[in-house]
């Protein structure tokens, strides 16, 4: 009560920086204005595709995911024509052209049969 008086406000949203009172303020205000951030801590999916049983968070995941029924490939290679249903999925597939690894890798210790016993 004495910080409602004080005009001391403790409490800090993350995503605005706006102060609160009190711990509980805060996060009515952040249920109320961020409701997508409150999902990753519940795990709650309420976004549902008609034509299978998966769940999202949000509603873009959810229109993304349906890409895959529609067989909507936006994403085509500028090289070979090859289509793509997200950007992320194009941009690995251009390494094939590039000869490039997007991931390499080295064993930190080789066995030969001089150290195996």
């Amino acid at each position: 009560h004495l910080m409602v008086h004080s005009g001391e406000k403790p409490y800090t949203c993350d995503f605005c920086n706006k102060s609160f009172h009190n711990k509980s303020n805060m996060m009515l205000h952040i249920k109320r204005y961020f409701p997508q951030h409150v999902l990753i801590h519940t795990g709650e999916k309420p976004f549902s595709c008609n034509f299978c049983e998966k769940s999202f968070t949000s509603k873009s995941n959810l229109i993304l995911h349906l890409r895959v029924h529609t067989n909507d490939k936006q994403f085509k290679c500028n090289i070979c024509g090859k289509a793509f249903f997200s950007k992320s999925s194009l941009l690995g597939h251009s390494y094939v052209h590039t000869n490039e690894k997007l991931y390499t890798w080295k064993p930190s210790h080789i066995l030969t049969h001089s150290n195996v016993s």
